[in-house]
C-alpha cells in the first residue's frame, strides 16, 4: 500500500479520535466552546448519542456511544497496523465474523436477554472496527492504484 494513503488514513483516523474526547479540549479555547455544537451535530450523524451509553473518561463523557467509539478505536489501531505491517487482500468472511459480535449484542439486547452493557458494546465495535478499517484501506489503495495504472 502507498505510503501516503497510509499516513493519510492513520492522520484522519487520529483527528476524527480525538474529535470523540472534544469535551477534554474545551477548557483549551473559547473557539472550542463555540465550535462543540457543530461537532456534536456532525457525531449526531452517524451515532444516537444516548446519554447513558456515552463512556466517561477521565471525568470527560466521549461525543459517541461506547459501541462507536469502539469502532473509531479499531479503525485507529488498524491504521497504526498499516503503518508497519503490508495486507493485500482479506477474506471477506473474516468481515461477516467481525461483525457478528455487534449483530448478536444488538439482538439480544433487542429481545430483553440481557441489558446495554457498555464494556461488552465496546469490545463488540472495536473488533468490527480493526476489520472494518482493513477492508476500507484495501478498498481506497484498490482505487489509487487503478487510478495510477489508467495514467
Amino acid at each position: 500500500m502507498n505510503r501516503k494513503i497510509k499516513l493519510s488514513l492513520f492522520l484522519l483516523t487520529t483527528i476524527w479520535l480525538l474529535l470523540i474526547l472534544y469535551q477534554m479540549f474545551l477548557p483549551l479555547s473559547s473557539f472550542l466552546i463555540k465550535s462543540y455544537f457543530i461537532i456534536d451535530n456532525i457525531f449526531g450523524v452517524v451515532c444516537h448519542q444516548q446519554e447513558d451509553k456515552l463512556l466517561t473518561i477521565f471525568g470527560i463523557k466521549t461525543m459517541v456511544c461506547a459501541r462507536c467509539t469502539g469502532i473509531y478505536l479499531g479503525m485507529f489501531i488498524g491504521s497504526v497496523y498499516i503503518l508497519f505491517r503490508s495486507i493485500s487482500k482479506i477474506n471477506f468472511k473474516i468481515f461477516i465474523f467481525a461483525l457478528l459480535p455487534i449483530l448478536f449484542d444488538v439482538i439480544f439486547i433487542e429481545v430483553g436477554l440481557y441489558a446495554y452493557n457498555k464494556l461488552v458494546a465496546f469490545l463488540a465495535g472495536l473488533i468490527f472496527g480493526l476489520i472494518l478499517f482493513i477492508f476500507i484501506s484495501l478498498a481506497i489503495n484498490s482505487f489509487y492504484l487503478e487510478r495510477e495504472n489508467n495514467k
